[in-house]
């Protein structure tokens, strides 16, 4: 009879008992200060006899031992939602207990730290087993306790949903644990590392891969910046493909926006060279400002964090001959067409070059993601935490100046910053003649490169000639540009050697 009361108190009790949100678990990392974290979930049963909900911590960080208590008291504008706003510092580690109506939710060894949303297609989902030298660097991350993981399902909805909708990871992962480790996206965990290679190894990093191979950004974006870039609504006929408008949005990051976070990385663009490709430079933009300003909306993350993002690699090696244009247009549009950012449209927003990492057995998804993850950290540490002595940028043309000669247009080119010229595979630069530089990207073969030898430098300054029909001048404008690692001709002459970017100049008239 005793347990029957017990029981019946149980199941009487749970229709008003509060229940977390799937991302909360132990082991996680929540959002640490200036920006607060948030945790929060649901309540069950009539909101006209819903019971306060309470939450208690136990505490620690250098200065010892504290307590947190408090108390969330429903009102009609909540809806169904209960959230505690619990800021901590860094290091500051907790066991939480959150309790309504007699029964307790537990949430232990709870680590504050910054959490990162990374997200994209296959070069994002690569994981650490996939990449060059694996086991020796799934041993080499035991080396990083600061960082724990979580992966998002993949899922699509027609709807945005507030939790996620299914579960493969039923925890937060530790760098100890090598299984987890193998499986998550490299690229995430990997500039993590190289970030706290330098704001030390104990740096608490909590990750969260929220990814899907061969998806189009579309997919990943809210209604309003599609309807911001005139991106006509499409539904895919075939419900197991995610390439459809926001599905991928509504159930794989809609359902991370109450979590507080420090920024984004994200790896996307492949799919998009075929598909609304002139609509790119609008749409990676928009989709950064809507994420921000959904997140700022529903958390106190701040509505400019930090954004970085991968510039597209190479393919293979046919499109040396072929010089076909669509994944150098991708590249320049993933800039909003500057060529650099941070620029006017993508403020705070950082990235990692990875046109020298050609790999003939992989194909698209090259393997030497330490290279490309580590320029992204290097980026990363200037625009997210403000260090000023790591650079943004490889070498960038900060003038153009053209001259009509009779043999042809004379170029000289002033860089922002001293470079190391190398031509040993290319020197990098095409020209097209042409009605228009649109009509140069739409057409293979419209882009030639200039004869070997035309380029010569001097200090800072690049020259060459090119022919009077030039309507416009490119820098590695080719999908695979070089076939040797860190062989573009172009490089920064600093310790950290960043190459310069591609980038399209129209000519005009003269």
């Amino acid at each position: 009879m005793k347990f029957l009361i017990v029981c019946l108190h149980f199941l009487i009790g749970f229709s008003n008992a509060a229940h977390l949100a799937k991302i909360f678990k132990n082991g996680m990392v929540l959002q640490s200060n200036p920006t607060t974290a948030v945790i929060w979930g649901w309540q069950e049963g009539n909101p006209d006899d819903w019971p306060p909900v309470y939450l208690t911590a136990d505490c620690e960080n250098e200065d010892g031992m504290f307590k947190i208590n408090k108390r969330f008291i429903s009102k009609k504008s909540d809806g169904d939602k209960w959230n505690f706003k619990v800021p901590n510092a860094e290091g500051t580690k907790c066991d939480f207990i959150i309790s309504q109506d007699g029964i307790n939710l537990e949430l232990k060894d709870v680590m504050y730290g910054d959490v990162w949303v990374c997200s994209g297609q296959s070069n994002m989902q690569w994981n650490m087993g996939s990449i060059f030298n694996a086991s020796e660097e799934i041993v080499n991350m035991k080396n990083y306790p600061g960082i724990r993981m979580y992966q998002v399902k993949m899922m699509q909805s027609q709807n945005p949903q507030d939790d996620l909708m299914h579960e493969d990871w039923k925890s937060w992962a530790n760098t100890s644990e090598s299984v987890f480790v193998s499986a998550f996206s490299a690229v995430c965990l990997l500039t993590a590392r190289y970030m706290a290679d330098v704001l030390g190894k104990n740096k608490i990093f909590g990750l969260i891969e929220s990814n899907w191979g061969g998806t189009i950004i579309e997919a990943w974006m809210p209604k309003e910046p599609l309807d911001a870039c005139n991106i006509e609504p499409w539904t895919n006929e075939d419900p197991n493909n995610p390439n459809s408008n926001s599905v991928l949005y509504n159930a794989m990051i809609h359902p991370l926006i109450r979590v507080s976070i420090k920024g984004a990385l994200w790896y996307q663009g492949e799919s998009n060279s075929n598909w609304n490709q002139n609509k790119y430079q609008c749409a990676f933009p928009a989709m950064i400002l809507e994420w921000r300003k959904i997140w700022n909306s529903f958390t106190p993350t701040s509505d400019s964090f930090p954004f970085g993002f991968m510039q597209l690699s190479t393919i293979d090696a046919s499109n040396l001959t072929n010089a076909n244009p669509n994944i150098p247009v991708i590249r320049w549009h993933q800039t909003a067409d500057y060529g650099f950012v941070p620029n006017k449209a993508m403020e705070n927003v950082f990235m990692g070059v990875a046109a020298d990492t050609y790999d003939e057995e992989s194909g698209i998804h090259p393997r030497n993601k330490q290279l490309t993850s580590r320029r992204l950290a290097t980026s990363g540490l200037n625009v997210a935490y403000g260090m000023t002595e790591f650079p943004r940028n490889g070498p960038f043309p900060e003038a153009w100046n053209f001259a009509h000669l009779e043999t042809g247009i004379q170029v000289d080119i002033l860089y922002d910053k001293t470079f190391s010229w190398n031509p040993v595979e290319v020197e990098g630069f095409s020209y097209c003649c042409s009605n228009s530089i649109d009509y140069c990207n739409e057409v293979i073969g419209a882009w030639v490169k200039l004869p070997e030898k035309s380029v010569s430098n001097e200090e800072k300054t690049l020259s060459m000639i090119i022919p009077s029909c030039a309507v416009g001048l490119a820098y590695l404008w080719e999908t695979t540009p070089v076939l040797g690692t860190k062989a573009l001709p172009l490089y920064a002459d600093d310790m950290f050697e960043l190459p310069g970017a591609p980038w399209i100049k129209e000519v005009g008239p003269l």
